[in-house]
């Protein structure tokens, strides 16, 4: 059985021949480079998002649309952003409810959209609910929808998305 990790090389390498352009950081991230970024994280980041560190460090896919895979320094980047969106949110009266509004408080932002990556709408992997999150530009979701899969599964479901908003658009042209 072809794993998720195979099947997302598979995509890519698919995406890449309908013209996008791929992008991977030139050498993965260190265990200790991870490490660092958890312990300032206070928590743990999945073993298979530390896989896909290692291995790519990041992805970038660029044809009319853009997606961003994160690494640690633009993940971390993003994590600021989204906390402080987040943060304001919570200011003006929403506040988290189990099943209602619900704003991450531990979290790392793995994904996003490029046209949307200015309004926190991607996802975080949310140490407090054990698994993943898409959130919606500050607009409250609920804990409920947190993904509880490996991050492998997760990049392969975004990239094939990719792939068939691009092969959709290709249609058009």
């Amino acid at each position: 059985m072809t794993s998720f990790r195979e099947k997302s090389l598979q995509i890519l390498e698919q995406l890449a021949k309908l013209g996008a352009e791929i992008n991977t950081r030139e050498v993965g991230y260190t265990p200790d480079e991870i490490a660092a970024v958890e312990a300032s994280l206070g928590f743990s980041l999945p073993q298979e998002y530390q896989e896909f560190l290692v291995e790519f460090g990041q992805i970038g896919i660029d044809l009319d649309s853009t997606w961003f895979f994160y690494g640690l320094e633009n993940g971390s980047a993003k994590t600021t952003r989204y906390r402080s969106l987040f943060e304001d949110m919570i200011a003006s009266g929403m506040e988290s409810q189990p099943e209602g509004p619900y704003f991450p408080q531990r979290f790392f932002v793995v994904a996003d959209e490029g046209d949307y990556a200015n309004r926190a709408t991607g996802w975080v992997y949310d140490d407090d609910l054990g698994g993943f999150l898409h959130t919606f530009g500050g607009k409250w979701v609920e804990a409920s929808h947190a993904r509880k899969i490996g991050y492998w599964q997760l990049l392969y479901d975004e990239l094939t998305s990719a792939y068939e908003r691009i092969q959709e658009e290709a249609e058009y042209r």
